[in-house]
C-alpha cells in the first residue's frame, strides 16, 4: 500500500467522529490521576461517603460537602470521622469476640475514603495529607481503646491437610447436601487451586462479571503480525503419546477475569498433566464433565473418548469444544428441582461444601483457599525465580509476595544453619500447618441441652413474639417476610458464636484429658457413614468411586476408565426420584408389567414408594404368600421371608456399627425407617422385635412414650453401641437427639404438663398456607403446609392459628392438641356411658397424624367424616373423605356401633393452674351437672359398654375443654342450639350460695372464729374458681363467635358443626 495523501487521513479522522479539544471522561480522570474504578469498588466507596454524609449532617456540620470542588476535610475533622466509624461498626468477632474493628481495616476504610472523596468531588488529598491520620489510627485510636491492632494468623493449607480433606469428603456424611454433580465439580476445582495458587473468584462469576467462570468459548486475540488471529480458551485440552503405549490429558488454565484485569484479551494460562493417583489427578474429572456436557467434537460418550488414537507421527493433538456448547459454563450450578442447571456455579456452593469439609475434618480455624495460595507460592518460591513465581500468582509487584504471601512462623531452621547441620523442616511444616488448630472428633453442631438455652435468648424472645404479631395482624407478605429474616439471621449468629464457644471449651477438655489419660485414649470416631452405605448399595459405583479417589496407589489403565465410568453414570444421572435396588423405572413407568403406570402422573415424594408397593405385591406373588408375610430390610435392600426374619434381623444386630435409629430421606424416598434404640437392646425380646421399624415418626414415638411410661429415673439407654446413664426424660430426649438422630416430643402422658399458658385462636385467612413459625426447631412438621406430605382440616384448619409457648403446643398450625388428663376431674366418677350420652360416638384421631388414606378405609358404612386431615398429594381429596367400610386400627378409637356417625375431638388445654387437694371436695359444690343438657338433644340409643374412669388422686385441673366437630343433618340444627335462658341457668348454678348460707348460720349460732375463718377462706377459693369458669365460658364464647364463620356443608348435605364443652356446660354455634 503507497503513502496516503492528506486529504485522505483528514477525511478517515474525521469520518471517525474526530472532535478537536473534546477529552473522554476516562481522559479527565487520568488527568487528576483518578483510577478507573470497577463497580464492585466504587459500591464500596459510595458506602464510606454515605457515612460520611451521616456523620456531617448529625454531628460535624461544618464539614465541607460532597460537592464539587469541596475542600479536603481537615485532619481534625478526619480524626473525628475515624472514631465516629469505629464506634459505628461491629467488628464480625472472629478476630476481637468483644466486636471491635482492626486498625487494618480503619486504615482500609480511610483509604477507600479518600478514594472516594476524589472521585466524587475532584479534590485529591496528597499522601503527605494522608499521614496523619493514618499515624493517629494506628498510634491514639488504638490506645483509646477504639481499635485492637491484631492481624489473623497466615498459616499454609499443605499436602496433609489436602489429604485429610479428600478423605472426608469422600467417605463421610457430610452435613449439607452434595449433589452429584458436585463429586466431579468440587475435587476439580479444589486441585485446580492446589496447582495454580489462584485466587478464589478467579473461576467463579459475580455480580461486576456475570460472564465470569470457566466456560467452553473462544476469545480472539489479534497480533500486529499481518492478519493472524489465534484462538485461546479457558481451558485448552490435549491428549498427548505415552512411551508406554496410550495416551494421558494435558491441559491449560487460562485466567482472565483476575485482580486489576478487566481486559477479556489479556489471559494468564497455567497448565497441568494426568497424575497417576487419582486422589491428586483432576484430569479425569474434567474429561467426564465434558462428555456429561456433550462438549467435546466429535465425542458422545466416554466410549468415543477411549478409541481415540493420536495419528502416526504426531505426538499430541488438540481435542477441540463444539461451538455449540461455546460460552456454557463448565461448572454448572444444580439444584435438586431442575437437575443440572446452564448457570455458572456458585461460590457460596463451593464456600458451603469447603466449610464443612474443614469442620467434619476437626479443624477449629478454618483454612481458606487463600492459604492454598500461600502454600503455593511457597513452594515456587523454593524451586524458581521471583520473576517466574509472580507471573505463575499473577502478581505485578515482585515484593507482594514477601510483604504479604509469608506466613507468620519463619521458614528458617535457624538451629540447624547455626550449628551448621542439614537443615530440617518437619517442625517448620507443622507450626506453618493448620495442624495446630485441629482435633479428631470435634463438634460441628450444639448438643440439644445448649440449643434449648438459646431459644431462651431475650432478643430472639422479642424477634419472635414481633413475628407472632405480624402473623396475627395479618400483616404483608413482605413485613412477615423482612421479621422472618432478621429472626432467622440472629439465630444463626447466636447459634454460631455458641457452636464457637463450645468447641473451645471442647477442645480444651480434650486435650487436658489426653495429657492425664498418657495419651491411652484411643481413636475415637464420630464420622457418621449412614447415607453414604445405603447410597452405595444403590449405586455401587458410588463405593467403587470412593476406593479410587482415596486410594494412594497408582491407578492402573481399567481403574482410571472404570472410575470415570462411574462418576459420568453418577452426574448424568436423574435425582429427582431415587428408587432402590431393583426398582428402577422402565422409560418413566411403574416397571412391573401389571401396573406399568407413567409415574409422572405422580407427585415425585409417591413414586419411589409407589413402585416399592408394586415390588411387594410381585414378589409376594412369586412366592405365591400373603402380601404381609414378606419383609422389606432397608438396611441391606432385600426382601425376606417371614420365617427367615427372625434369623436375618439377628445377623444385622450381631454386626450393628452406627448409633442412628432416626429415619434418611434422599431425593423422595425413604432409604432408611427408624428404629427403637431401647427395644434394639432388649435382650427379652425376639430379633425381630428389636428391630422393629416404622416409617413414620409420629407412630415411634408413641411407642417411646410406652417405654417412658413405665420407665424410673435414672434410666439407661439399652442400645447395643450406647448403655449410656440419664438422670431424668429431659437428659434423655437429647440424648436421642445427639446420638440416634431422633427428634422427639413427648406425649402429656409422659411429661408433667405446664398449664400456666393461654392459648389464642386467631382469624388469619390471609396466610393459609404457612402460618405459624416453622423456624421453632422443637415444632417438628407444620402440618399447614401441603409440601410437607399432609394438610390440617380439609376447609377449617387453614383459616386458623394456634399460638402459644413451643413447650406447650405438640403440634404447630392446628387445632388439636392431646388432652391433659383421662379423667374427668369435678365430676367424680362418671362411666363411659354416661359421657357418651351426651356425646354420641366419636372418633378420636391421635395428634391429628392419620392419614385420610388409611381413615377412608376404616370408616363405617353410612358414616361420613368431614373435616377429617388427609393427604395433600391424594389426586381427588373428596374420595378421601368419602365413607367406607372396615375397622378402625390402632390410630383411633374403635366405632361403638356402625350406626352411629364419626366425631373428630379437638382437645384444648386447661386455662388455669391445677387444684390442690383440698380444693377438689370444695370443687363438689360447684360440680356443674349435665342431665338438663342431655335431655335436649337426640342421641343415638346405642351405647358402648359401660366401664368406669376413676378420679386421680393429689392434683387436679380444672375440667378440660373439648371442641367437638359434628356432621349435623339441617334439621337437627334447632333442636341442639343452646338457647341465652340455658347458659344463663348454668352459670348460676355457679353461684356459691350454700356456702354463704352455711358461713351466715354458724355466725348466728355464735360459732368457734376459727372455724367462720376456715369456712370464710373456703367461700374465697370457690369465688376464686367460679372468676376462673366465668372467665373460661367468656372466652370460649369469642371463640364460638369466630366458629360462626367456619361452617360449611359438604357433598351429603350435612352441616359441620363445632361444640365447645366445659365441664358439661356446652356453647354451642350452628
Amino acid at each position: 500500500m503507497g503513502k496516503r495523501s492528506f486529504e485522505d487521513v483528514i477525511a478517515t479522522a474525521r469520518a471517525n467522529n474526530y472532535k478537536y479539544g473534546v477529552r473522554s471522561e476516562r481522559e479527565e480522570a487520568q488527568s487528576q490521576k483518578i483510577y478507573d474504578y470497577s463497580s464492585k469498588t466504587k459500591r464500596t466507596q459510595d458506602g464510606y461517603l454515605d457515612l460520611y454524609e451521616m456523620w456531617r449532617t448529625e454531628f460535624a456540620h461544618d464539614a465541607p460537602a460532597l460537592s464539587k470542588g469541596s475542600p479536603a476535610p481537615s485532619n481534625e475533622l478526619l480524626n473525628d470521622f475515624v472514631r465516629f466509624h469505629a464506634k459505628a461498626s461491629k467488628g464480625k468477632g472472629r478476630i476481637d469476640k468483644d466486636g471491635l474493628i482492626t486498625a487494618d481495616s480503619c486504615l482500609s476504610f480511610m483509604e477507600g475514603f479518600y478514594a472516594g472523596f476524589q472521585r466524587r468531588t475532584g479534590t485529591k488529598v496528597n499522601e503527605e495529607e494522608r499521614q496523619p491520620v493514618y499515624t493517629y489510627i494506628k498510634t491514639l485510636l488504638w490506645e483509646e481503646g477504639f481499635v485492637i491492632d491484631v492481624k489473623k494468623k497466615k498459616m499454609l493449607f499443605q499436602l496433609a491437610d489436602f489429604d485429610r480433606f479428600n478423605n472426608t469428603f469422600w467417605t463421610v456424611d457430610l452435613d449439607v447436601f452434595v449433589h452429584p454433580r458436585n463429586l466431579a465439580q468440587y475435587p476439580f476445582l479444589l486441585a485446580v487451586y492446589t496447582w495454580t495458587g489462584a485466587r478464589i473468584g478467579a473461576f467463579f462469576a459475580s455480580k461486576d462479571n456475570p460472564k465470569g467462570g470457566l466456560r467452553y468459548r473462544v476469545h480472539l486475540l489479534t497480533y500486529l503480525m499481518r492478519t493472524l488471529t489465534d484462538s485461546s480458551k479457558d481451558i485448552e485440552l490435549i491428549i498427548h503419546r505415552l512411551p508406554s503405549g496410550g495416551w494421558a490429558v494435558w491441559y491449560q488454565i487460562n485466567q482472565i477475569w483476575i485482580k486489576n484485569n478487566r481486559n477479556p484479551n489479556i489471559n494468564f494460562g497455567s497448565s497441568t498433566g494426568q497424575h497417576s493417583k487419582l486422589m491428586y489427578d483432576d484430569t479425569h474429572q474434567l474429561l467426564v464433565m465434558a462428555v456429561a456436557d456433550k462438549a467435546l467434537d466429535g465425542v458422545e460418550t466416554l466410549q468415543d473418548l477411549q478409541q481415540i488414537k493420536i495419528p502416526a507421527g504426531e505426538e499430541a493433538m488438540i481435542l477441540p469444544w463444539k461451538e455449540s456448547v461455546q460460552n456454557l459454563p463448565i461448572l454448572r450450578q444444580v439444584t435438586m428441582e431442575h437437575g443440572v442447571t446452564e448457570e455458572p456455579w456458585a461460590k457460596t456452593t463451593f464456600d458451603k461444601i469447603f466449610k464443612t469439609v474443614a469442620k467434619q475434618s476437626g479443624y477449629i480455624e478454618a483454612p481458606t483457599v487463600h492459604a492454598i495460595r500461600r502454600a503455593v507460592g511457597k513452594t515456587i518460591d523454593e524451586r524458581y525465580t521471583p520473576v517466574q513465581r509472580s507471573q505463575h500468582l499473577t502478581q505485578k509487584d515482585l515484593n507482594v509476595f514477601g510483604n504479604s504471601y509469608t506466613a507468620n512462623t519463619s521458614s528458617v531452621d535457624g538451629k540447624s544453619a547455626f550449628l551448621n547441620e542439614p537443615a530440617r523442616h518437619d517442625h517448620i511444616d507443622y507450626f506453618q500447618s493448620f495442624e495446630r488448630f485441629r482435633e479428631n472428633g470435634l463438634p460441628t453442631k450444639l448438643p440439644a441441652e445448649l440449643e434449648r438455652t438459646i431459644k431462651q435468648d431475650a432478643q430472639l424472645t422479642v424477634l419472635r413474639n414481633n413475628l407472632l404479631m405480624l402473623k396475627k395482624d395479618c400483616a404483608s407478605s413482605l413485613h412477615v417476610k423482612t421479621a422472618q429474616n432478621s429472626m432467622n439471621s440472629y439465630l444463626h449468629s447466636i447459634k454460631q458464636k455458641r457452636l464457637v464457644q463450645y468447641q473451645e471449651e471442647w477442645v480444651q477438655q480434650q486435650r487436658q484429658l489426653k495429657v492425664r489419660m498418657r495419651g491411652r485414649l484411643g481413636l475415637q470416631s464420630t464420622a457418621k457413614t449412614d447415607l453414604l452405605d445405603a447410597m452405595s448399595r444403590i449405586f455401587p459405583g458410588r463405593d467403587r468411586l470412593t476406593q479410587a479417589m482415596t486410594s494412594r496407589d497408582d491407578a492402573s489403565s481399567d481403574i482410571r476408565w472404570q472410575t470415570m465410568q462411574d462418576l459420568h453414570d453418577l452426574i448424568t444421572k436423574d435425582y429427582s426420584t431415587i428408587y432402590l435396588p431393583g426398582e428402577e423405572p422402565n422409560h418413566g413407568h411403574c416397571p412391573f408389567a401389571k401396573c406399568a403406570l407413567d409415574l409422572s402422573c405422580l407427585p415425585k415424594g409417591q413414586r419411589s414408594s409407589h413402585v416399592h408397593a408394586c415390588y411387594n405385591k410381585h414378589v409376594a406373588n412369586d412366592l405365591q404368600r400373603d402380601i404381609n408375610d414378606i419383609k422389606y430390610c432397608h438396611l441391606c435392600f432385600t426382601w425376606v421371608t417371614e420365617e427367615e426374619w427372625n434369623e436375618h434381623c439377628r445377623l444385622h444386630l450381631d454386626l450393628i456399627s452406627s448409633k442412628r435409629c432416626g429415619s434418611i430421606v434422599c431425593c423422595n424416598t425413604l432409604l432408611r425407617p427408624f428404629f427403637c434404640p431401647l427395644c434394639m437392646g432388649d435382650v427379652n425380646l425376639d430379633w425381630s422385635s428389636r428391630l422393629k421399624s416404622w416409617t413414620r415418626g409420629d407412630k415411634m414415638r408413641r411407642h417411646l412414650d410406652k417405654h417412658l411410661a413405665t420407665a424410673k429415673w435414672p434410666a439407661t439407654c439399652t442400645h447395643p453401641l450406647c448403655h449410656t446413664q440419664h438422670e431424668t426424660q429431659e437428659s434423655f430426649s437429647d440424648h436421642l437427639k445427639d446420638d440416634h438422630a431422633i427428634s422427639v416430643r413427648f406425649s402429656k402422658s409422659s411429661q408433667q404438663p405446664d398449664l400456666s399458658s393461654k392459648f389464642e385462636i386467631v382469624d388469619c385467612k390471609r396466610h393459609k398456607r404457612k402460618l405459624y413459625d416453622d423456624t421453632l426447631e422443637d415444632l417438628e412438621i407444620d402440618y399447614s403446609n401441603p409440601s410437607n406430605g399432609l394438610e390440617t382440616l380439609q376447609t377449617i384448619a387453614p383459616y386458623m392459628l394456634v399460638k402459644g409457648s413451643p413447650d406447650e403446643l405438640n403440634i404447630s398450625a392446628t387445632p388439636t392438641f392431646e388432652a391433659l388428663q383421662q379423667d374427668k376431674p369435678g365430676h367424680g366418677e362418671i362411666s363411659q356411658a354416661e359421657d357418651d350420652a351426651l356425646f354420641s360416638s366419636f372418633v378420636d384421631i391421635d395428634y391429628f397424624r392419620t392419614p385420610a388414606t388409611q381413615l377412608s378405609n376404616t370408616i363405617q358404612d353410612n358414616a361420613t367424616a368431614v373435616g377429617v386431615l388427609h393427604d395433600a398429594s391424594t389426586p381427588d381429596a373428596d374420595n378421601a373423605l368419602s365413607s367406607a367400610t372396615g375397622k378402625y386400627k390402632e390410630e383411633v378409637i374403635e366405632i361403638p356401633s356402625p350406626a352411629r356417625k364419626p366425631r373428630i375431638i379437638l382437645r384444648v388445654k386447661p386455662l388455669s393452674e391445677p387444684l390442690e387437694e383440698d380444693q377438689v371436695a370444695d370443687r363438689k359444690r360447684l360440680k356443674m351437672t349435665t342431665k338438663g343438657a342431655r335431655s335436649n338433644t337426640s342421641r343415638s340409643e346405642a351405647k358402648p359398654p359401660s366401664h368406669k374412669i376413676k378420679h386421680t388422686s393429689g392434683k387436679s385441673a380444672i375440667p378440660k375443654i373439648r371442641l367437638r366437630l359434628q356432621c349435623f343433618n339441617a334439621s337437627e340444627v334447632d333442636t341442639i342450639v343452646q338457647s341465652p335462658e340455658a347458659e344463663k341457668s348454668q352459670q348460676q348454678e355457679l353461684e356459691p350460695n350454700g356456702l354463704r348460707k352455711e358461713i351466715e348460720e354458724e355466725i348466728s349460732k355464735d360459732a368457734d372464729e376459727r372455724e367462720i375463718l376456715h369456712l370464710r377462706m373456703k367461700l374465697e377459693k370457690v369465688e376464686s374458681e367460679r372468676a376462673i369458669m366465668l372467665q373460661s365460658m367468656q372466652e370460649f364464647k369469642i371463640m364460638v363467635d369466630f366458629w360462626k364463620t367456619a361452617i360449611l356443608k359438604s357433598a351429603d348435605d350435612c352441616l359441620v358443626k363445632l361444640k365447645v364443652e366445659t365441664c358439661g356446660t356446652r356453647l354451642e354455634t350452628s
